[in-house]
């Protein structure tokens, strides 16, 4: 509810009264403060004041007089009354028949009633006065010219009335009622001018570039954002301490202060860390001029074009996989399969549900290669990679020098690129909120706009996107906006993880043996499944990607000149548990008894000296600290071992 402060006479008290009275206001609650005080004692100010900040008020109305008192010592907002023809409206019928009624009023309100005069044929005596100790001699001259109505203020009122004089209040209840609104609607404004101060002030704070804003003519800093503090490593008190020529080098500081025009791509040091920034030249208030500079440093510039070519060389913007890459014959994996194979002959967007390491992009390639726009790029995107603040370049593309370093041609986005094929987005979940909206937007009209840009570009597309995160409880939690949800939530593609699957395990082991050592699958064909037997039955939390990664492993490590099966098996639990504690724990070795003591303990220390061997990665020296034997000893072991 807002609270509005009534200062006036014992009119305005009536007023507020009758106005609370009828609730013309139910939402605002008013507070009426007699000026009698103002005029008796004027020490009572500061405890009116007083009130008024207790009572948390927003806004006044008052008139002229207490405006003057007030208005001195307080930030709130005020609304001044000031009489008007409205009031001499309201007033004639009380009036009617007086031939020259005087009007007394402060030289603070001029009146032009000569409109009224012409209408109503009412001819108006008015007088001003700047000092109130002279009221009563200008009143006594209107009784001695024969004037039989006086108009004016409260002061006036009272002053003529103990003289005789018939006298007229000229402020009316409209008046005051009008005054509460307009107080109103300043406070409204004032909201809206605060947020949007708070608004910028949060872009500006929050913004990638470093911003300091400099008044020129007295070469004061007058603000610089938490960016700027934090590329140049200073607390904010500590900043505005520095000497501004201190700050610059001679030639950039001429450039600051000489001309008007803007200036882009300046490189320099600024308190000892190179730059790049642009000059912005603003014109204030009163004339004074103030200039602005936005930068960034130059090593973050470097960093992050050099991590959008990385990304940009993983993308040929072309597909490598099809459905018959897709290795399984589980019923899960065939009804995903299918499933995908018929969202491809659609042009809805996609949206594949998987856990990390399931193989999304190989269903985003394969749907896209199924479907009619296979002859038109296929540009995958991970969200999660690329920078927030570069995503919107990179996608949407940018007009020529529209940002502190962009090219003088611009550039084209991925989107613009890939028209008439398909856009992956991977990981979408972690798109900010605000790029959120902009996605929604090229979703639902099919177009977008560069940055810097004055004109849509219509596209193309054909979306898929994919998450290992639920998306739907996201939006419970704010974290993504219901809106986008729905909208990329069309068909919905679940792939199963691998445990879900695990009749496709020795398939895929299989094929990715091959694929990595096909000497090493033949040596292991006979004995495969006892060999990955423990790797049939794991768990798989990292999906095929983990699968791969222990195939990898296995043919990396393994002496293809073995020919004892004990010897894979157990080769086999160390790449399942890589860890030395998970080895130690969960490694069981397996060995062969032939029924000869001697035999069987040779045979047992190879096995484990092996072991060992592999888990120091072919360390000798640390090999040899472990076991406690030295370092010829572990080389005769070792031969030993490699003979059989």
């Amino acid at each position: 509810m807002l609270k509005i402060a009534v200062i006036g006479s014992e009119f305005f008290g009536k007023f507020v009264q009758d106005i609370v009275r009828k609730n013309i206001f139910p939402h605002i609650q008013l507070e009426y403060i007699n000026d009698i005080t103002f005029i008796n004692y004027p020490a009572m100010v500061k405890a009116t004041l007083q009130v008024l900040e207790r009572e948390n008020c927003q806004a006044l109305v008052l008139g002229p007089y207490d405006y003057s008192v007030i208005a001195p010592h307080t930030n709130l907002p005020c609304y001044v009354l000031h009489p008007d023809l409205q009031e001499f409206l309201l007033l004639y019928p009380q009036i009617r028949g007086c031939k020259n009624p005087a009007v007394i009023c402060p030289t603070t309100d001029i009146l032009d009633l000569s409109v009224f005069e012409v209408c109503f044929g009412v001819k108006y005596h008015i007088q001003y006065y700047e000092d109130l100790r002279k009221i009563e001699y200008l009143l006594e001259d209107v009784k001695r010219r024969g004037h039989q109505v006086v108009i004016g203020s409260n002061i006036i009122f009272n002053t003529a009335k103990r003289l005789g004089l018939n006298v007229y209040y000229y402020f009316s209840q409209k008046s005051v009622e009008d005054g509460i609104r307009n107080a109103e609607q300043i406070i409204q404004n004032l909201a809206r001018e605060n947020q949007y101060i708070k608004e910028i002030s949060t872009i500006l704070e929050n913004a990638t570039c470093g911003v300091i804003y400099l008044m020129r003519d007295a070469l004061t800093l007058n603000y610089v954002n938490r960016t700027a503090l934090e590329m140049l490593q200073y607390k904010r008190e500590d900043f505005f301490r520095l000497p501004i020529r201190d700050m610059f080098p001679q030639r950039v500081l001429d450039q600051l202060l000489d001309s008007n025009l803007p200036k882009s791509k300046i490189q320099f040091s600024l308190c000892g860390v190179e730059v790049i920034g642009n000059i912005v030249s603003l014109q204030m208030q009163l004339g004074t001029p103030g200039v602005c500079l936005l930068f960034e440093k130059v090593s973050n510039v470097i960093e992050s074009e050099a991590k959008i070519q990385r990304e940009r060389k993983r993308q040929n913007f072309g597909t490598q996989y099809t459905f018959e890459d897709i290795i399984g014959d589980s019923e899960v994996l065939k009804s995903a399969i299918a499933r995908a194979k018929r969202f491809a002959l659609s042009n809805s967007t996609i949206l594949i549900h998987a856990e990390s390491g399931a193989g999304k992009e190989l269903f985003a390639q394969s749907i896209h290669n199924y479907s009619v726009r296979h002859q038109y790029p296929f540009v995958a995107v991970s969200c999660a990679s690329i920078p927030d603040t570069l995503i919107e370049s990179e996608l949407f593309g940018y007009a020529p020098n529209s940002f502190t370093g962009a090219s003088t041609k611009g550039k084209r986005g991925l989107i613009e690129i890939a028209n008439h094929g398909t856009v992956f987005l991977d990981d979408v979940d972690a798109l900010s909120p605000s790029f959120q909206s902009k996605l929604l937007r090229v979703l639902q009209e099919r177009e977008i706009i560069q940055i810097g840009g004055d004109a849509p570009h219509p596209v193309d597309i054909r979306f898929i996107v994919s998450t290992n995160r639920d998306l739907k409880k996201m939006v419970e939690e704010g974290q993504f906006r219901n809106d986008l949800y729905f909208r990329l939530n069309v068909l919905h593609l679940r792939i199963p993880p691998l445990r879900d699957r695990s009749e496709d395990i020795p398939t895929l082991i299989w094929h990715f043996l091959r694929s990595f050592n096909s000497k090493l699958s033949e040596r292991v064909q006979e004995d495969f499944a006892q060999v990955f037997e423990s790797a049939f039955a794991y768990s798989y939390p990292g999906n095929i990607r983990e699968l791969i990664n222990i195939v990898e492993r296995f043919a990396v490590l393994a002496d293809v000149d073995r020919t004892d099966t004990a010897y894979f098996t157990a080769l086999c639990q160390m790449c399942l548990y890589p860890d030395a504690a998970a080895a130690k724990q969960d490694l069981n070795l397996p060995l062969a008894i032939t029924g000869t003591y001697k035999q069987d303990i040779a045979n047992a220390e190879k096995i484990i000296l092996q072991h060992y061997y592999q888990r120091s990665d072919g360390n000798i020296s640390e090999l040899a600290e472990t076991l406690g034997i030295s370092r010829a000893t572990l080389y005769n072991k070792l031969r030993g071992c490699r003979k059989h």
